[in-house]
């Protein structure tokens, strides 16, 4: 897998420790800390990278570590619908994380 997105991934989860925000639930990887990124990698692709892929919105190619948007999707998608799916997402990380406060 891409060490990008394990990258981004332990970026946020520790930005949010060091604000001292809620990281993930207790018994996450990413609430205990310490975990590698190996463990990163399987989590991710467990969740949210397995939804995804089911839908078959997203391939994960094993042998080159690569995961990236079905083509066909991703050429059919304009640059301002691309900024609104992560702004749809950003919202829904906001959505979820309330749930914590």
């Amino acid at each position: 897998m891409t060490s990008a997105i394990v990258t981004y991934f332990r970026e946020f989860y520790e930005a949010r420790r060091a604000a001292g925000l809620v990281v993930e639930k207790a018994n996450s990887i990413y609430a205990k800390g310490g975990y590698t990124d190996t463990q990163a990698q399987r989590n991710i692709l467990s969740n949210p990278f397995k939804r995804f892929e089911d839908m078959r919105m997203l391939h994960h190619t094993k042998t080159l570590g690569v995961i990236q948007v079905d083509e066909s999707v991703w050429k059919k998608l304009t640059r301002e619908e691309k900024q609104e799916i992560e702004r749809i997402c950003d919202e829904k990380l906001e959505n979820y994380y309330r749930r914590f406060k």
